[in-house]
């Protein structure tokens, strides 16, 4: 069986040839596996180690159009990112810390629209990465939740703090995220 004909059968309650396999490898892991295998970096991880499934995803951040670095030295990097937010990353660091999130009130909620769904930028590398696995894998989309991409337009802790003090505000933040999020993923 293909990894089409695999998942689909899986997903249809039809006995496939093998279970189906997913994983995602961070980059770091991969490096290392190449390194240790003496592979060169175009040898796929994933088709080494049988992988059916490849997850594809739009970019679904509401500013695409405020991307952009700041300030770079040899130690760090501060930049704007697609959510809004004000971001530093220490170089060879996974993880980034917000410095600032772009949405402190209500009215910044209004001040700030987010740039067009249908944004033909925000569908490149989506249609790249679904045409470059559609023979190899079965192809998934998706897009992420409301709940957390609404944290990084607002801050994790303020909005949990929305939610408990102002509930009216909390859900139109929800909201707006969700209807996006929707629009991205039809």
């Amino acid at each position: 069986m293909t990894s089409r004909e695999r998942v689909m059968a899986a997903l249809a309650w039809q006995q496939p040839d093998r279970i189906p396999i997913f994983n995602s490898f961070w980059g770091e892991f991969r490096e290392n596996w190449a390194k240790e295998k003496g592979f060169r970096p175009e040898v796929s991880i994933q088709d080494y180690y049988g992988i059916d499934i490849q997850i594809c995803t739009p970019d679904e951040t509401p500013y695409p159009s405020r991307k952009q670095a700041v300030r770079e030295d040899a130690r760090e990097t501060i930049s704007r990112d697609g959510y809004g937010r004000l971001l530093r990353e220490r170089k060879g660091a996974y993880f980034r810390e917000t410095l600032e999130a772009l949405i402190r009130t209500p009215e910044d909620l209004d001040r700030n629209p987010f740039d067009p769904v249908a944004d033909d930028a925000r569908y490149e590398r989506f249609l790249t990465v679904v045409e470059q696995n559609r023979e190899r894998r079965c192809c998934f989309c998706k897009v992420g939740g409301p709940y957390l991409r609404t944290t990084y337009i607002r801050g994790e802790t303020e909005f949990l703090m929305d939610i408990a003090q102002d509930p009216v505000f909390a859900k139109d933040l929800a909201d707006r995220m969700g209807d996006f999020l929707a629009g991205i993923g039809v």
